[in-house]
């Protein structure tokens, strides 16, 4: 009967060997923790075991030592924190002794630490509130302060009366041109065109071109009056913006 071959007591020796480098580092961690007796958080510990373990596979150790109820992992937030659990066993005690010796329990290190880390979330909250509370005192600066309010709301009485001159313009030059292009449309639908001259042919195109371009820039120049009218109804009372308005005589036009 033939015995295990080399390969195989390769493979069997190679599975042994990481199983006790698993261990050992099990045990390195668990002993540590209990030498220490208070709580670490990962990077406490990468740093004060010298680097001997990289975060990750310390990571691992330490889930695989509280798989195997060797330690606690307390959790708080986005934070981890490691201990032996000796160090509740202890602190149950001491806490009973001193209760029962009519004294005031010593904290526990734990709860502290919550409380520690509660607080460092609080602080982080009230942070960003802040940030938050500057950004808006910060957009309050960028607007006109009282002092600045009365020259620039003259500065768009002075902008408005333009924009009123503007259309009333325009207004007038729609009314001529309708006017004319109504006439010459009348003589070209007569159905007699060849009594039309050519160059008011010409003269009917470009006054509906023209009327387009017209009626385009009076929506433009609506939406702008509508605009200035909106600021300056969010710093002037509703009356007081009529009495402007009457000043500069202004028509709403519709």
């Amino acid at each position: 009967m033939a015995g295990p071959n080399k390969s195989q007591n390769k493979k069997t020796k190679g599975i042994d060997s990481i199983s006790n480098k698993i261990q050992n580092d099990e045990d390195v961690v668990e002993k540590y923790l209990i030498s220490q007796q208070k709580p670490f958080s990962i990077n406490d510990m990468v740093l004060n075991l010298n680097n001997k373990f990289k975060k990750t596979p310390l990571l691992k150790i330490l889930e695989d030592l509280h798989k195997k109820e060797k330690i606690i992992i307390v959790t708080f937030g986005k934070t981890s924190i490691f201990a032996s659990k000796d160090i509740v066993k202890e602190i149950s005690i001491k806490q009973r002794d001193e209760e029962i010796a009519g004294n005031q329990p010593s904290s526990n290190p734990l709860l502290l630490l919550e409380q520690i880390l509660q607080l460092k979330e609080e602080q982080t909250e009230m942070n960003r509130d802040l940030k938050q509370l500057n950004d808006c005192i910060n957009n309050e600066k960028k607007n006109p302060s009282n002092k600045e309010l009365p020259t620039l709301i003259k500065t768009l009485e002075g902008k408005l009366v333009q924009v009123c001159e503007a259309i009333e313009e325009l207004k007038n030059q729609e009314d001529n041109i309708y006017r004319d292009s109504k006439n010459i449309s009348s003589e070209y639908n007569s159905g007699n065109s060849s009594n039309v001259p050519q160059t008011n042919k010409d003269l009917l195109a470009y006054i509906e071109k023209s009327e387009k371009i017209l009626t385009k820039e009076m929506k433009t120049r609506k939406q702008i009056i509508k605009n200035i009218l909106n600021l300056l109804l969010q710093n002037k009372k509703p009356q007081e913006l009529k009495n402007i308005l009457d000043d500069i005589g202004f028509e709403e036009i519709h």
